[in-house]
């Protein structure tokens, strides 16, 4: 009989979509980059490329962005997961995976340059029918004063 029980959600904080083009270093020797998929204050999702090297469990990344002279340096972490995922966009030969990662002991400036990632470089997990149309007025002041403090508010919490 298969086990249909619901995976029970374990993240204390939520957690947003990253801007494309937001990379994590994985490992140094020999160098291995994966794409970010989403993040939170406490930890992040990476997809990248199985090839024929094994990727070890590195207790350090980085995190830059292509577009801007965005980068956080030396970030310590612990593997969560590490699962294969579907991706049409692969060959047989390359298995993409998806690596649940959380940081651990991040000092004040780190925790600055991540808290201003999420703020500036994240959108929130929503509905296609829920985010705002072209055609949308725009908000006033006092709306946006909301959205900004409300978000805020979750990254903080």
């Amino acid at each position: 009989m298969p086990n249909t029980q619901k995976m029970i959600e374990q993240r204390k904080h939520k957690r947003f979509y990253v801007q494309n083009g937001t990379y994590a270093m994985l490992k140094y020797k020999p160098a291995m980059m994966g794409q970010i998929t989403n993040m939170s204050k406490d930890g992040l999702a990476i997809r990248y490329v199985d090839g024929e090297q094994q990727l070890s469990d590195s207790n350090v990344l980085d995190i830059f962005m292509t577009e801007s002279s965005f980068y956080i340096e030396k970030l310590q972490v612990k593997t969560i997961s590490d699962r294969e995922v579907t991706d049409e966009h692969s060959s047989d030969s390359n298995k993409v995976r998806q690596r649940g990662i959380q940081f651990e002991g991040l000092n004040p400036i780190q925790l600055f340059q991540l808290y201003y990632l999420l703020q500036n470089h994240t959108a929130d997990r929503r509905s296609v029918k829920e985010r705002r149309q072209p055609d949308d007025a725009p908000h006033s002041g006092a709306e946006r004063r909301k959205i900004f403090e409300r978000r805020t508010s979750q990254l903080y919490a």
